[in-house]
């Protein structure tokens, strides 16, 4: 090859240097979505979530990338499962439940949180300093009132002779930030004569020792609190009422349509889906502190007539009228 022919191609070369960089593609934006139960994006919030987010414009694996974190339920984790997430530098996380989200927000001020919480945000003191104008954090309010009475309320009417009620509870309520309707349910039962057997499993492998207590104790039914734990086994729990017998009342409508005799209070989903609609707001340039804690969906009745007939229970005509929903 001619010295002048080489020059030419070599000049052709450093002419197209400058160009490369322009041709590359603009890395997307991440999302962190941090649990407290395992979570691989498979699961039915995951998916409700992602769907919400498509909706609104951001795509998974097309212009938004979402990167799952989970504690896989173990409290001790979460401070470093969150740290790992904003040394990552995504864009916002998203963090189930409570807990996860105070573990989010003591691992960053930046980053923008998104959390679920399971009560009225004012009484969060813990992240009170969090919630301001200015601030990186907001979320979606799970639950408006305690209903752990209300549930007992719902199993009297179905069960009017039930006299020992047992209630899977929150344990390590201070390691989590999560209360307990203990007290609350402890004071509706009293008057009617009811006994309420507490049962604090920390474990999966703790379920089954819980209700072989309620065997044992002769509780004639069960209420469920929303803690991660139930949340997070709800098909087991739904599989060990059956194999028990136990007529039960879990915290969302999901549980029912799982199988479970009866489901009082919001829907899981859609606080997924909120969740989703803030993320693409957070992505679109809005401030976590110019979007207002939101309310999930008015809190509802399901109950799962063929799950009662397999208990041998007849549901009062009473009952069916007052539910939002009856799976037959």
């Amino acid at each position: 090859m001619r010295r002048r022919e080489v020059i030419i191609l070599l000049g052709g070369a450093v002419a197209m240097w400058p160009l490369a960089p322009r041709a590359q593609q603009p890395a997307v934006p991440v999302v962190g979505f941090l649990s407290w139960f395992p979570e691989t994006g498979q699961s039915h919030g995951a998916a409700v979530f992602r769907k919400a987010l498509g909706d609104a414009g951001y795509v998974d694996g097309r212009n938004v990338a979402i990167q799952y974190r989970s504690a896989d339920g173990q409290a001790s984790r979460l401070p470093s499962v969150a740290a790992g997430l904003v040394a990552e530098r995504v864009a916002v996380i998203v963090a189930v439940p409570f807990d996860v989200g105070y573990a989010a927000a003591a691992a960053t001020a930046k980053i923008p949180i998104i959390f679920t919480i399971g009560s009225d945000p004012t009484t969060l003191e813990t992240l009170g300093s969090q919630i301001r104008p200015d601030g990186n954090v907001t979320g979606v309010s799970q639950v408006l009132p305690p209903l752990a009475a209300k549930r007992l309320e719902i199993i009297r009417e179905l069960m009017p002779d039930a006299r020992t009620v047992a209630f899977l509870d929150v344990a390590d309520a201070l390691a989590t930030h999560l209360p307990s309707e203990f007290a609350d349910l402890s004071a509706a039962a009293e008057p009617l004569g009811i006994k309420i057997e507490r049962l604090q499993p920390r474990s999966n492998e703790e379920l089954d020792e819980a209700f072989g207590t309620v065997t044992r104790k002769r509780a004639e039914a069960l209420i469920v609190s929303p803690h991660p734990l139930f949340i997070a086994a709800r098909f087991r729990l739904v599989a060990l009422a059956k194999l028990h017998a136990v007529p039960t009342i879990y915290p969302f409508s999901e549980d029912a349509e799982a199988g479970g005799l009866m489901g009082y209070g919001n829907s899981n989903f859609d606080i997924y889906r909120q969740m989703g609609r803030y993320a693409a707001r957070i992505l679109d340039g809005e401030k976590p502190g110019d979007l207002p804690i939101a309310q999930s969906a008015t809190i509802s009745l399901t109950i799962n007539l063929k799950t009662a007939k397999e208990l041998g229970l007849a549901v009062p005509q009473s009952l069916l009228a007052r539910a939002d929903r009856v799976i037959p």
